[in-house]
């Protein structure tokens, strides 16, 4: 009976996933207003909540807010969509033949162009000016710079005239060139394709692009390498920091500047914390993260395949880095990663070899 129980949960949560991804993908296709991306925005959030309940289940309370909460975004969505069609019905047709013509997207053979003229903003409202004098969420930079020797993993930091580092100084270009995301989650198919030195890799590639100040995020929390391949001990681990900012939002960061301009915030391997991100506290905290001054954030993800977090990464980011490795990776499971992704864009594969 208890195993007939939970097969009826599984399914009902397997229902509310698939309506929110339909809303996401009905949103997604017109939203061209800020209703509309707040309303997507919502939907992945929801989406990646009911995701956790297949391992955790919820109270029967919350289960009962959850249905109607998802039919009030989807009836939200259907009249936010049917406002924008009253009002161009409204403008003259000469008007409309002036409109210029959208030029096509630019494909290439590494990056994908991220639909769209700009990428997707975080906020849920329109972000209004701040008042004079507002200061943005506080970061404190805690020196931890890199030891000697440098794993030579890390191409862009110990060789930075190899073939390796102009590798990734490539992703690096391909990226501008495709939308220049500025929050960007890097994963892969399974473990042991190589996502976590691609990730640390292009963030020092991206110093050399930007004026200000790249952070990196490690947000695999079932197998954080961040310290042991920077040399360095986290002041304080990311899933408190998330915690902590979800109940004081003024209360400062504290990451590690292991070089000029890069500041990294990384899960605390000596600690103890639960194996999945908490899909709000995560959200969160990014948006405020990415309204700290920094021109670029790069975020390590977990695997896809074989768990919910990648997918809670994947709602709060621009778009999306697969990593495969040659030999190794099987085009199945990276096209069956690519399609758990969805709707958030996959910005393009990138190949390490080894």
């Amino acid at each position: 009976m208890a195993d007939e129980a939970r097969q009826i949960q599984s399914s009902s949560y397997g229902t509310l996933e698939r309506s929110l991804e339909r809303t996401i993908e009905q949103a997604s296709r017109c939203a061209s207003t800020a209703s509309l991306r707040a309303l997507v925005h919502e939907a992945r959030r929801l989406r990646s909540i009911v995701a956790t309940w297949h391992a955790i289940a919820p109270p029967e309370a919350t289960h009962e807010e959850m249905l109607f909460r998802v039919f009030q975004l989807s009836s939200a969505v259907s009249t936010a969509i049917e406002s924008p069609r009253a009002s161009l019905a409204s403008i003259p047709e000469a008007e409309l033949q002036q409109a210029p013509a959208e030029s096509p997207s630019t494909a290439t053979s590494t990056i994908r162009k991220v639909p769209g003229a700009e990428p997707r903003k975080l906020h849920v409202v329109p972000a209004a000016e701040p008042p004079r004098g507002a200061a943005r969420p506080l970061v404190t930079p805690i020196p931890a710079p890199m030891t000697a020797p440098i794993d030579p993993l890390l191409a862009v930091a110990c060789a930075p005239y190899s073939p390796q580092a102009a590798a990734f100084r490539a992703v690096r270009h391909r990226l501008v060139a495709a939308g220049d995301p500025k929050i960007v989650g890097v994963t892969s198919a399974e473990k042991g394709e190589g996502k976590t030195i691609c990730a640390i890799n292009l963030a020092v590639a991206c110093l050399e692009s930007v004026r200000g100040r790249v952070l990196l995020l490690e947000c695999n929390l079932r197998a954080p390498r961040f310290a042991s391949l920077l040399r360095f001990e986290p002041p304080a681990s990311l899933v408190t920091q998330l915690a902590a900012h979800l109940d004081d939002p003024r209360s400062p960061w504290l990451v590690s500047e292991v070089l000029p301009r890069l500041d990294v915030m990384a899960v605390d391997p000596r600690g103890t914390h639960a194996p999945l991100l908490d899909p709000v506290a995560f959200a969160f905290g990014v948006e405020l993260l990415a309204d700290s001054g920094y021109d670029r954030v790069i975020i390590d993800a977990a695997p896809v395949l074989g768990g919910v977090e990648a997918s809670v990464v994947a709602d709060s980011v621009d778009g999306m880095l697969l990593v495969a490795r040659t030999m190794h990776t099987k085009r199945g499971l990276l096209r069956e990663a690519a399609a758990r992704l969805a709707p958030t864009p996959v910005l393009g594969v990138v190949v390490i070899d080894g």
